[in-house]
């Protein structure tokens, strides 16, 4: 079936055509880590058993082997025992499914939600954007504040709802074959919620993050413009000044002036 996901059903027929495979010998049966579901479960002492079964077999099968290749170090079989101990006690092995129909329906919910993910995303990016350009143009800075916040809120609320909806109407239809994996639909419905808090959390931050940049560009720029204004009203004194003058200042005269007017500043 894996084969045929991946188009290779006349280079792979049979499981020994991938790695060498021996059904008596190399199939081995390891039990949940835990009884029923966390966080309330207990550690299964059957699953620790079997794991150390399984080590010294691959000890064994490691010295047998050694005759016919390279042996590896004890560093790189360490390694190798880790990232399998790891993989096993996060479920991440295909083997963890009863049949091939309940892998490949696993792998059609996870591209399914990645589909959903992407949705999920993309509406709160064009959000943000949005946002951006409301608070650009706004002058009313406060009362925006509040109304984002609302919008966001109700966004995420609007996005979970939705994607669960899908989520049940796919464990719902018999063509895809949900009942195979109805023990990881909690799976799923705590990462459409957990992803749709972490946009929501995201999207405020930004907001902030901009309403502050905002406010700090309009409150330089109106510190220019008042500086600007005093600069002008200054030089418009000291024009008027000079023209009160019976004599006509020369060029050396009326730049100590302006020296002076700076001076008082």
């Amino acid at each position: 079936m894996a084969a045929k996901q991946e188009n290779k059903e006349e280079t792979y027929t049979k499981f020994s055509d991938v790695i060498h495979y021996d059904i008596k010998k190399t199939m081995k049966y390891i039990p949940g880590l835990w009884h029923s579901l966390p966080p309330m479960a207990s550690v299964s002492s059957e699953y620790s058993e079997k794991v150390f079964e399984l080590k010294q077999q691959l000890v064994e099968h490691i010295k047998q082997e050694r005759k016919k290749r390279l042996p590896l170090t004890i560093s790189d079989f360490i390694i190798l025992m880790e990232d399998f101990s790891n993989a096993v006690k996060s479920e991440d092995f295909i083997f963890s499914f009863q049949n091939s129909l309940a892998a490949v329906t696993y792998s059609k919910l996870s591209s399914e939600y990645s589909d959903w993910k992407w949705e999920i995303q993309q509406s709160f990016t064009e959000w943000k954007e949005k946002a951006e350009r409301r608070i650009k143009n706004c002058e009313e800075i406060d009362n925006l504040v509040s109304e984002l916040k609302s919008e966001v809120d109700e966004l995420a609320r609007k996005q979970e709802l939705e994607a669960l909806e899908k989520l049940q109407a796919y464990f719902t239809s018999d063509a895809n074959n949900g009942k195979l994996i109805e023990k990881y639909k909690h799976l799923f419905e705590g990462n459409i919620k957990t992803l749709c808090l972490e946009c929501k959390g995201n999207a405020v931050r930004k907001c902030e993050e901009f309403i502050k940049l905002h406010q700090s560009l309009t409150d330089f720029k109106n510190l220019i413009k008042k500086y600007i204004g005093e600069i002008e009203q200054k030089v418009n004194e000291l024009v008027q000044k000079c023209k009160l003058k019976k004599n006509k200042l020369t060029e050396t005269q009326l730049k100590g002036e302006f020296e002076k007017m700076w001076e008082k500043n």
